[in-house]
């Protein structure tokens, strides 16, 4: 009987889970969509703020050996 009551329960939680994660399929896709964006944005400054400093370490590299 306690198998029986297990399987059960959890067919009705995973029920549930399947209910719950259909609802915020949408709401979770958007907010990884934005975390994905805005990730991208701040990965773009931080390497575009690396080829300034790498640019501008070579350029007074360059220019102190000269």
């Amino acid at each position: 009987m306690h198998q029986v009551s297990y399987v059960h329960g959890e067919r009705v939680i995973t029920a549930r889970l399947t209910t719950v994660a259909a609802t915020n399929f949408n709401s979770f896709v958007t907010r990884v969509w934005v975390a994905v964006k805005t990730f991208g944005m701040l990965y773009a400054e931080l390497h575009l703020i690396g080829l300034l400093r790498v640019g501008t370490y070579a350029a007074t590299t360059a220019y102190a050996y000269s």
